[in-house]
């Protein structure tokens, strides 16, 4: 099984007490449990409020949403200690997929190559990002996902006001390719995976990551998703246009199919949530 990003942001222990928090630019989602003699659960979500006036010059787009989770925190019975299990969207990440090397590198020698291909990219604003990346065999394509240093900051000082504990703070890709890695096994073709803002497109060969695009989502991303592998598969030598789709907000949506593009839906098996608010966070239960 390929599990990405091995060494998570942050990991602590469990506890009888969690919070499971998916966190995007427009909207945050809640699920509280506590563990004792009977298991309490409690679903919480909200729309972000970008307009407000605290907010309307400030350049840091998790802003808005940290200070909406504080607002709900603030609102929330919370024991001290509590586990704080942190998903990010996509809209707070910076991914980058590279290409597998042919010479063998230590993890010294992988970071350093990760690092100069974001700065070589994005420039100097790469000093004040935190990189981590998949532990992938060599001769593997390297998985790598940035996050804002002063996100991480801001989350450290909010457990701190809250009395909570960062249990694991990761981006959803990484939740979700993970809680999908026996639907994806060895296929080859793409893996669809439709967030809140993002559609997240991989390529893969057999059950491996290739490569990542980030596409804005609209209204109409079913058949923004068709143009998107018609596309794909042009571009590149992978012209096996089968794509697993895991679109758990959509649960419930009829796929739409053409000629060119053959589309299966998969889920994750273990634990399903159906309402649409919280059912991206079905990857972290």
């Amino acid at each position: 099984m390929l599990r990405l990003l091995a060494n998570p942001f942050w990991s602590n222990p469990f506890s009888a007490h969690q919070l499971l928090v998916l966190l995007g630019e427009d909207s945050i989602s809640v699920i509280q449990q506590s563990r004792g003699i009977q298991k309490h659960t409690k679903h919480l979500h909200t729309k972000v409020n970008t307009s407000l006036d605290d907010f309307k010059s400030d350049k840091l787009a998790w802003a808005p949403a940290l200070k909406q989770l504080d607002n709900m925190l603030l609102s929330m019975p919370l024991k001290p200690n509590t586990l704080l299990n942190i998903t990010l969207g996509s809209e707070f990440v910076r991914y980058l997929s590279l290409p597998p090397m042919q010479i063998q590198m230590n993890t010294d020698e992988k970071i350093r190559y990760v690092n100069a291909a974001y700065e070589d990219i994005y420039g100097d604003i790469v000093e004040n990002w935190d990189i981590k990346l998949n532990d992938s065999p060599d001769k593997q394509s390297i998985l790598a996902a940035a996050i804002d240093q002063q996100l991480l900051v801001a989350l450290n000082q909010l457990v701190t006001k809250h009395q909570l504990v960062i249990n694991s703070l990761q981006p959803y890709l990484m939740r979700a390719f993970n809680a999908l890695a026996s639907q994806i096994t060895k296929n080859t073709g793409y893996l669809a995976i439709v967030e809140m803002q993002r559609i997240l497109l991989i390529n893969l060969q057999a059950g491996k990551l290739q490569k990542i695009r980030i596409f804005v989502m609209n209204n109409h991303w079913q058949s923004e998703l068709n143009h998107l592998i018609l596309r794909e598969s042009l571009l590149s030598d992978n012209h096996n246009n089968t794509v697993l789709l895991y679109a758990p907000a959509h649960k419930n949506l009829v796929l739409k199919t053409n000629d060119t593009t053959q589309i299966k839906r998969i889920h994750v098996l273990k634990k399903a949530l159906h309402a649409t608010d919280y059912a991206l966070l079905e990857v972290a239960l």
